[in-house]
């Protein structure tokens, strides 16, 4: 009796006769005819999907699936460092970095270098003397500020993000005098003004002694005790011309100045002073990082100005909150400092986004 196993197995054989048959006109071939067919269609799809894999990398690579150019913004070329600054479709080249993430509001759009060569060229873009490499914020300085003056009036350091030297102890007081020749007493708690005959008392009249700035010493508070000549001074007094005497903003900027007389200047190995020079500025600045966005900490909110400082010992003020955001920087993450302790930084030309999209 015939199975229903059989009767399948038969009805196949007879169909391969009849397909081979039909195929090659012989239908006892001992292979299948189909085989080679099968192969070849499995072989096309593979080298179909290998072109396609190719042809999309090769466009990654080259540039050919990069945006097209936005009718107004910033654009970067892709594979250079040329940025542009787009105005009405009108391509211009962009004076610096920092023109053109103000320009673009903190987007750059990164184009093909054939799509800007075939697009309309105008005259260049942004504001001279702004920064062409701009710190991270990630990498911007975090500690405490300090300045550090010696006898030499013009001759001052400033230090971002360094430990501070160890504070004056208790009881203890420079000798300093200001600008305008008065002296005074600087102790952990502030300032006190020492009277002209209580320095003919104590034989300070004629001591060298640090000469500070009227604005640093702004930064530290008066007491409105002064040392009086019938009790003479209750501190001990350090008269060191030769040593440097610095001034340590905490870096929230909310704590109190400390007064310190270290033997040298901080510094840290590995980490290099920059020479800054200049009429009113420091003498040199050593910044523990690529830079840092502080604001004028005397000042309150409505007002507040925003400073940009690049480890090139450079300052560059921000003429709105949105100007540092078109920067890529978040303006709660600025710290504030004493206006004193900014200006001490040459300053660039202010940044600003309109200025940043003018031909000037």
């Amino acid at each position: 009796m015939t199975t229903p196993a059989a009767e399948a197995e038969a009805q196949s054989y007879a169909a391969r006769r009849r397909t081979a048959a039909l195929l090659s006109g012989d239908p006892d071939l001992t292979r299948d005819p189909i085989r080679r067919a099968r192969r070849t269609a499995v072989a096309s799809l593979v080298l179909a999907c290998v072109t396609v894999a190719a042809v999309a990398l090769v466009g990654f690579m080259t540039g050919l699936s990069t945006a097209e150019i936005p009718d107004n913004g910033s654009i970067a070329v892709k594979g250079s460092t040329d940025r542009y600054v787009v105005i009405d479709g009108v391509v211009h080249p962009a004076l610096n970095l920092g023109s053109a993430m103000l320009a673009g509001g903190g987007k750059i759009t990164t184009v093909g270098a054939e799509a800007v060569a075939q697009a309309p060229k105008g005259p260049p873009v942004g504001i001279p003397g702004a920064p062409d490499v701009l710190p991270r914020s990630e990498q911007f300085a975090h500690g405490p500020w300090t300045v550090c003056a010696t006898a030499d009036p013009q001759r001052l350091h400033l230090i971002i993000g360094l430990p501070p030297p160890k504070p004056l102890a208790a009881g203890t007081a420079a000798v300093i005098r200001d600008s305008a020749g008065a002296a005074w007493l600087l102790a952990a708690d502030g300032r006190y003004r020492l009277p002209a005959q209580t320095q003919a008392i104590l034989g300070l009249s004629d001591s060298p002694s640090v000469v500070l700035s009227d604005d640093l010493l702004g930064v530290i508070p008066i007491r409105a005790t002064a040392i009086s000549t019938s009790s003479g001074s209750p501190f001990d007094l350090i008269v060191q011309p030769e040593s440097p005497l610095c001034l340590s903003i905490p870096e929230d900027g909310t704590g109190p100045t400390s007064v310190a007389l270290p033997a040298t200047v901080p510094a840290r190995e590995g980490i290099a002073a920059v020479a800054v020079g200049g009429p009113g500025t420091a003498e040199s600045a050593t910044i523990a990082g690529s830079g840092a966005l502080v604001y004028d900490g005397d000042v309150p909110e409505p007002d507040r100005v925003y400073w940009l400082v690049t480890d090139s010992a450079m300052s560059y003020r921000f003429v709105s909150q949105d100007a540092v955001r078109g920067l890529g920087y978040d303006v709660g993450s600025a710290r504030a400092v004493p206006a004193a302790l900014i200006a001490l930084f040459p300053s660039g030309p202010a940044l600003d986004p309109k200025a940043a999209a003018s031909t000037g």
